[in-house]
């Protein structure tokens, strides 16, 4: 590396330490070039379960919601390992969808790449703040969770028991992906965040981007609770509909589901479903 990219490289990193804007050039440019995306793999699946849904419901709701269109796009971040209660696999995989995986686990990512899914993939994590910053992140399998520095980010960090060593993460915002990846809609948008899903919904620019159908994965208890009552609000403020709740046993799932409201679909729902054995289900029988 000359003098010159060597330059180059260190103001780049030095951008991602924020606060730049989203649409900063220099940051899509090292999105796109910095070795932060990963492309769509172009084998076959490498699948523990090739013809299992493997969501705790979600992707049975959002195919309705779209009346199984093919070809959507999707983005899921806390993608985990690819597989495992993947909201969006069936989507790609039935579908023919395409989208972005984002993972902040180093350790889930290298497992997600095996899983050769037809996607781009990040090991990054989601800005909670309009602009590129670094933060510590802690593993912890499935809900390793970023931890900041201040006010109630700092707060929720104490509340949940964290397991595995600390490491550092660069995180974008949404906006600066899609941008990179020379998209401004998303038919849907799968976010499990482990606690962040407030400070991560309010740095995308809705005015700038369209996304048809969110859901939100919530933490359970007081906590989740209060997080349900301020999106239900934040959403609907930004032209969104609350289509459903889906729980699931275990607390595998306690998501909001959202579809924007000029987005048609004549499927119904009831406030809450019950995700039991592959089945989604209200008090009243089989949806």
């Amino acid at each position: 590396m000359n003098h010159n990219e060597s330059g180059r490289v260190t103001l780049l990193k030095e951008r991602l330490k924020g606060p730049y804007t989203q649409d900063d050039p220099l940051v899509l440019e090292w999105i796109r070039e910095g070795g932060i995306l990963q492309k769509p793999s172009i084998s076959s699946y490498n699948l523990d379960n090739p013809d299992e849904d493997p969501s705790e419901g979600q992707a049975q709701i959002v195919k309705k919601l779209f009346s199984n269109k093919t070809g959507g796009f999707f983005v899921e971040c806390g993608a985990w390992d690819g597989e495992t209660r993947s909201n969006t696999l069936s989507l790609e995989r039935d579908l023919q969808w395409q989208g972005l995986l984002i993972e902040a686990d180093a350790d889930n990512f290298e497992i997600l790449l095996s899983k050769r899914r037809k996607a781009w993939a990040s090991q990054s994590c989601l800005s909670v703040h309009p602009y590129p910053h670094d933060a510590r992140f802690f593993g912890n399998y499935s809900t390793g969770r970023v931890v900041f520095d201040s006010g109630r980010k700092n707060l929720r960090a104490k509340m949940f028991p964290l397991e595995k060593a600390v490491e550092h993460i660069q995180c974008f915002p949404l906006f600066s992906f899609l941008l990179a990846l020379n998209r401004t809609e998303v038919d849907y948008l799968s976010l499990d965040v482990e606690g962040s899903e407030e400070d991560v919904i309010q740095t995308i620019p809705f005015h700038l981007v369209s996304i048809k159908v969110l859901s939100i994965e919530l933490t359970h208890g007081l906590y989740g609770r209060k997080t349900s009552e301020f999106l239900k609000v934040y959403m609907k403020q930004r032209g969104y509909k609350f289509v459903t709740r889906v729980i699931s046993d275990y607390s595998m799932a306690n998501d909001l589901i959202f579809a924007h409201k000029d987005f048609q679909y004549s499927a119904q729902f009831p406030d809450e479903l019950f995700y039991l054995n592959k089945t989604l289900m209200n008090i009243y029988g089989k949806q």
